[in-house]
């Protein structure tokens, strides 16, 4: 039977309507693949800012036990420690493993992943820093002379670094005057220099020896020297000069002896208050 006019639309209209049909369907697997793929981003930015704030609260959790070194005085309680020690050399295990993993997967540069980044390297350097620190007071205690010699410990377990006094200062009702210590012979074991080369790069000689000074003058000129001791410029360590100190304010003015001594000058050097020696005239490189 010979196919109509009729016929020849009805295949047609059923062959249009099947293409149709199939093109909404690859619209609808389309826009699955697309849901899909959002779910999937969505999912990555949560494991990511989830990794960020872990990330933080350890950094948080690190600075909780940072304060504990800042409370030894010596370093014969550094024994103390070692539980804390463990729990940063843990925390700083951590810390390379996420970097690594976050360095692998995050490999895009969208906002979250490049915090993600910038948090992981950063909990890393800190991490470092702190085991440093860790090492450093382990081996030498809290806030270590810059100036020093090793002499035995008292109770002959080991040795320790006995402190040479870089300055003497003299508290006054109204000034603080400085007398320089004798530089002492020979360096530290640090870095081989003499202490004479590191005083003449320092700037010993160019402070103002024997003249009544002000506070804000005192800090002028001997602050850029504890400075350079804290931020690693003269040990490799971080480190604080040692000073002899003597009250000589009058008996009413005691206030004033404490707060030079605690705020002023402990504020930048190490302080040993002498009570019975007389105010020198003379340099010393004796150290307490």
């Amino acid at each position: 039977m010979t196919a109509g006019p009729d016929d020849a639309y009805r295949r047609g209209t059923v062959l249009g309507l099947t293409m149709a049909e199939i093109f909404i369907l690859l619209l609808f697997l389309i826009l699955l693949a697309f849901l899909a793929l959002a779910q999937s981003w969505d999912r990555k930015r949560e494991l990511e800012t989830a990794a960020a704030q872990e990330l933080r609260e350890d950094l948080v959790a690190m600075e909780e036990w940072r304060p504990v070194t800042e409370a030894f005085e010596t370093p014969d309680e550094v024994v103390t420690l070692k539980r804390d020690k463990e729990r940063a050399e843990r925390a700083a295990e951590r810390h390379r493993r996420q970097n690594e993993a976050l360095r692998d997967v995050l490999a895009k540069e969208d906002g979250t992943a490049a915090e993600a980044v910038r948090v992981a390297q950063e909990a890393e350097r800190r991490a470092e820093d702190a085991m440093e620190e860790l090492r450093v007071f382990h081996a030498k205690g809290h806030n270590p002379p810059c100036w020093y010699r090793v002499v035995p410990r008292a109770d002959g377990d080991g040795t320790r670094e006995k402190p040479y006094y870089s300055f003497n200062l003299g508290v006054f009702d109204d000034a603080v005057v400085i007398r320089r210590a004798a530089t002492p012979p020979g360096g530290a074991d640090d870095n081989g220099g003499s202490f004479a080369h590191e005083a003449e790069r320092l700037g010993f000689g160019a402070i103002p020896y024997g003249v009544r000074l002000t506070d804000a003058q005192l800090v002028r000129h001997l602050n850029p020297i504890h400075e350079a001791g804290k931020s690693k410029r003269v040990r490799s360590y971080s480190c604080v000069f040692w000073v002899r100190v003597w009250d000589l304010t009058s008996p009413h003015a005691k206030a004033r002896w404490q707060q030079a001594h605690d705020k002023l000058i402990e504020g930048m050097f190490g302080a040993y208050t002498v009570r019975s020696d007389p105010w020198p005239e003379t340099r010393t490189a004796e150290g307490e």
